[in-house]
């Protein structure tokens, strides 16, 4: 009588192993030329934001090997050379399509409005000054990840709409990095736009901020912006200073630098929002906030980790660390697999740390250089609770040798993927 309890037991263990396979990926380099990657999985299939100077395009693999492999002129999902926003800005051209990142809404976040939505920033090509940077949203017009994206009213292919303020009007301040924060129970549901904002450029007295307001839209806010977090910690302000002037006011000076926020979620309910500072051309890193579970847009809701960064290639006197041959590595965007690992992917530049010139990542750099691009790299992290992170328990552990530095590139990345 046990031989059909037998066999059930092995018809259901063979199931198990046809419906999960762990796939490797030979390098944590996942993508070259790929900065601001945002990545996210979704019914079974992996998508990988890619900007270019007037482009973003979002890739589709069932595999991260394949996001590597992914012909990117099959996929553009936004082009701003057909975008009339650009004219109406008075931009002669767009020389920069800034931190894309892609949400879904429901029905329930945005009554009417549901589906894939873009946030994104244009930065005009007659200057090339990061002040002339606008803010936009676009829509799936597909109703797919991949988009095309399109105008969130009118429907119209590459048409992007201006973020506005909670009275309808076009948001006028500086303003990029926007990404989405959504509570979904309590006192405090709701969706809640992050984003940066800047004080000072080409000062001394130059600073970063990021900010939060609650949405009406996924293109509107409803409410007025209240600040989350300044550059406070030393690590935020170790950037490689700027080239003398005879002018004081635009004296060398360390950039102050907190930017590119994103929301990750526990398994408990906590939130946090892991974020860059310093300059991302040198010792860019990440740092940890933690919802306290009061209102969000109150700035003593966030509490900022006391050892932060949780990410970097520097010391605690921001110098770079031998033998890490990434420099600036930022910018995360998070997910997990299919076994509920979690992984987060970042960009950073190849770096030579070494005393003699060698090649990394494919290109040939002499000693203390850097490389032309950034490239996109995935590592694996956790969450520890039995941790203090200021606020209650969970601090924010990232790379594969758990160590708060990134692994060498040739180092061999392990994930779940069911078919």
């Amino acid at each position: 009588m046990q031989r059909p309890i037998i066999l059930a037991c092995m018809l259901l263990a063979a199931a198990s192993a046809f419906a999960a396979k762990v796939e490797t990926l030979p390098s944590t380099l996942l993508r070259k030329g790929c900065a601001d990657p945002w990545l996210f999985r979704h019914e079974g299939k992996f998508y990988l934001t890619q900007t270019g100077t007037a482009k973003v395009r979002v890739l589709e693999a069932e595999t991260l090997a394949g996001l590597a492999a992914a012909d990117c002129a099959q996929s553009i999902a936004y082009d701003s050379a057909s975008d009339p926003m650009v004219k109406q800005l008075g931009y002669t051209g767009v020389s920069g399509t800034w931190s894309p990142e892609i949400h879904s809404f429901s029905d329930t976040d945005f009554p009417g409005h549901a589906g894939w939505y873009m946030f994104l920033a244009l930065r005009d090509a007659a200057t090339g000054d990061a002040r002339h940077v606008k803010s936009v949203v676009l829509k799936s017009l597909s109703g797919k990840p991949t988009g095309p994206y399109g105008n969130p009213v009118t429907g119209e292919k590459f048409s992007s709409q201006l973020v506005l303020d909670k009275d309808g009007a076009p948001y006028a301040d500086w303003a990029l990095g926007q990404t989405a924060l959504a509570i979904h129970t309590g006192k405090w549901k709701g969706v809640y736009i992050l984003y940066v904002t800047e004080k000072g450029r080409g000062t001394r007295n130059f600073y970063q901020a990021i900010r939060i307001a609650r949405m009406k839209t996924p293109w509107q806010l409803a409410s007025d912006s209240s600040l989350v977090t300044v550059p406070t910690q030393f690590w935020e302000t170790v950037g490689a200073s700027r080239t003398a002037s005879r002018d004081p006011e635009k004296a060398p000076y360390f950039p102050r630098v907190v930017e590119g926020a994103t929301a990750v979620y526990g398994d408990k309910g906590d939130v946090y929002l892991i974020y860059s500072g310093s300059g991302y051309w040198t010792n860019y890193g990440l740092g940890q906030l933690t919802w306290t579970g009061e209102d969000p847009l109150k700035t003593s809701s966030w509490t900022k980790f006391e050892f932060n960064p949780i990410f970097t290639i520097a010391n605690k006197r921001g110098k770079h660390l031998p033998g890490l041959d990434l420099q600036g590595p930022g910018h995360a965007s998070f997910f997990r697999d299919d076994a509920g690992k979690r992984f987060l992917v970042y960009h950073a530049y190849p770096y030579n740390a070494s005393k003699a010139a060698k090649e990394v990542d494919g290109e040939r750099l002499a000693p203390g250089a850097k490389g032309k691009r950034r490239h996109a790299y995935v590592e694996p992290y956790r969450i520890d609770y039995g941790e203090w992170n200021g606020t209650g328990w969970g601090v924010f552990h990232i790379g594969v040798k758990d160590n708060t530095h990134p692994a060498a590139s040739n180092t061999t990345i392990s994930y779940t993927v069911k078919p």
